[in-house]
Parts: structure tokens; sequence; C-alpha cells
């Protein structure tokens, strides 16, 4: 942990900003610090499917595809490392 405090940085969301994409390109891993975030998958309709929810302590971005697998908005203010 204390080596990862020293390659990451803290950066915050406001409610309702999205933290990342589903296909985008995974540039970074994300460990959430505090807040809430909910993970989405968006259907060829427009509608979005709830696959789950990140807690603190969760940590996202990590796939093999190089690519995002789903989409991440805060619920209330966030914050990552």
């Amino acid at each position: 942990l204390r080596e990862f405090e020293h390659l990451g940085r803290r950066v915050h969301f406001g409610s309702g900003e999205t933290v990342f994409s589903e296909e985008d390109i995974t540039t970074s891993f994300y460990n959430l610090l505090e807040g809430v975030m909910r993970l989405y998958k968006l259907l060829p309709d427009g509608r979005r499917q709830i696959v789950g929810f990140a807690l603190p302590g969760d940590f996202l971005g990590m796939n093999t595809s190089g690519r995002h697998n789903f989409s991440a908005d805060a619920i209330g203010a966030v914050t990552v490392c």
C-alpha cells in the first residue's frame, strides 16, 4: 500500500460524475477511498443495467482485455486513488 501511495494520486468526483466508461481503454486503476460508485452496462436500447456497487476499499479497473467492462458513476461525493 505504501508503494501505491507514492505512485497514485487522489481524485475527487462529484455526485453523478462518471469515473470511467464501458469500453474505454484502461489507463488507470482505481482504489475507492470514500463514497459509493454505481457500476453499470449500457444496453443497446439505451437502458442502463446495474451490475453492482463499489464501496470504500474496492479496487477497480484491472482486466485482461485492456478496456473497461462496465461504467462507474459517483453516487454522492467520491474519492479515488
